[in-house]
């Protein structure tokens, strides 16, 4: 998978997801990379994953498993303080997705090019 993305904040990490939903709860999620913006607010990463076959199992309370689709991306400011240039000062929430548990609010969701999404 190739992200590319322009028009964000300059040197900016963001946390990169397939999610089950593209809008919170989100459901079942997957860490994938991070997406680091240069001066100029552009980016790009590749993910090497079979991404179109992503799911995750959720174990059931009599024992058997649940499929659960990941057809969605969403990406995550990767520091709390980072959503600031959206949101103000310590007015974004502290969310649990990065690898240290605080990450900011959702900068983008497959949700904003619905009816295309899900991915293929």
């Amino acid at each position: 998978m190739q992200v590319n993305a322009s028009g964000l904040p300059p040197n900016t990490t963001f946390v990169l997801f397939l999610t089950e939903l593209p809008v919170p709860p989100f459901g079942a999620v997957e860490y994938v990379g991070d997406l680091t913006t240069n001066a100029s607010g552009q980016a790009s990463v590749r993910v090497n994953a079979i991404i179109e076959e992503a799911f995750s199992s959720q174990l059931l309370s009599d024992g058997s498993r649940q499929r659960v689709e990941l057809d969605h991306i969403v990406f995550w400011f990767g520091d709390p303080a980072a959503d600031d240039v959206c949101l103000g000062a310590g007015q974004g929430p502290v969310t649990p997705f990065d690898g240290d548990g605080e990450a900011g609010t959702a900068a983008m969701s497959s949700k904003n090019f619905l009816p295309g999404a899900p991915l293929p």
